[in-house]
């Protein structure tokens, strides 16, 4: 089977499309699945994506246009390949464009926004609390809900398999800040001063696409500040404790047990970032309403003897084999496309 696979990773987009989409591409990819990446990628991403060793096409339509549909379905035809979309630029029209040409794709969707879903093969909502979600117009079978689809680096999942990682001690001694691909609300800075004034002999990771200047233009030494990196397992494995957005990171700590505190980047993460946290999965370093200053709350986040306690319990929740699950789901439902037209699209 082939299988294109539709996202965007820039610095407005950020890295977490990317990172979960190439957590799909792995799994499919051990059963022999060939996978190949379409979409705007940055430098960033096309060095995640050299790495990993997938081809890219470049779109020069803009994200969710009509033109953009169009020239994905006329290189999917020509390649005779599937369609995985992971993408908020998307709405209905723009899956009934698709459906114009015969083409049903999965879409990796979040938040079920979309209209009408019917001209899709399949849908994948990994998130905690992803059942809540009413996809209009997919029959329910062609819909894989939470955990137990988790998507995940290889590396990442033979992280999990080969040890239990976290603190031996609190407070902890090694503390990872990775706020995405694009830091939008530029929190790396503050984040690790508060740290640095809490923890002053800890050892720190902060990942910042432009780690050296943003360390520069602060005065500050620069020798905790890294680039982002093509996947972040190393760290992981370094790491007592990760300061992270609210995407995909969040998951791959509580998947590996990892103690993660989360300062969401947009209202929609904060949303889910609330189901997160009310689950005991992680701390919400950034909830709506919270006064205290960042060394406050890092301070009672990095000395709760209970956080760690809470990091390993919250393995239970995520199945170590969530990514070839969530392969043999995608292409089950590409292998039989369902025959619907959606709304809004001429038979």
């Amino acid at each position: 089977m082939n299988i294109l696979i539709r996202c965007d990773a820039t610095r407005e987009t950020g890295l977490g499309h990317l990172s979960r989409c190439l957590g799909l591409a792995e799994a499919l990819r051990l059963d022999g699945t060939t996978c190949r990446f379409v979409g705007d990628m940055g430098a960033t991403a096309c060095g995640m994506l050299a790495a990993a060793d997938f081809a890219i096409h470049g779109l020069q339509a803009e994200a969710g246009s009509a033109a953009d549909a169009d020239a994905l379905a006329t290189l999917a035809l020509s390649l005779s390949a599937g369609v995985v979309v992971d993408s908020y630029a998307i709405d209905a029209a723009w899956v009934g464009r698709l459906a114009s040409h015969g083409i049903a794709p999965v879409l990796i969707d979040d938040f079920a926004r979309l209209s009408d879903y019917s001209g899709c093969a399949g849908v994948l909502n990994f998130t905690i609390g992803a059942d809540a979600h009413a996809y209009r117009g997919v029959d329910p079978s062609r819909v894989a809900c939470g955990p137990r689809v988790l998507l995940v680096r290889a590396a990442v999942a033979a992280l999990r398999g080969a040890t239990m990682i976290g603190p031996t001690s609190v407070p902890p001694t090694r503390i990872l800040i990775t706020l995405g691909g694009g830091d939008v609300l530029g929190l790396t800075l503050p984040l690790w001063r508060a740290v640095r004034a809490v923890l002053p002999s800890s050892s720190v990771r902060a990942l910042h696409p432009n780690a050296k200047a943003l360390a520069a233009d602060a005065g500050v030494d620069s020798a905790d500040f890294l680039p982002p990196a093509s996947d972040l397992a190393e760290h992981y494995a370094w790491a007592d404790y990760c300061i992270a957005g609210g995407g995909l990171t969040k998951y791959e700590c509580a998947y590996l047990g990892l103690p993660v505190g989360i300062v969401s980047q947009t209202a929609d993460q904060q949303r889910e970032t609330d189901v997160f946290c009310a689950r005991g999965l992680a701390t919400d370093l950034a909830a709506p309403g919270d006064a205290r200053s960042w060394h406050e709350r890092l301070d009672a986040f990095l000395h709760d003897l209970d956080v760690p306690r809470r990091a390993r319990a919250a393995r239970a929740h995520f199945p170590a084999d969530a990514p070839r699950d969530a392969a043999a789901f995608v292409r089950a439902v590409l292998a039989s496309p369902p025959v619907t037209v959606p709304i809004g699209v001429s038979a």
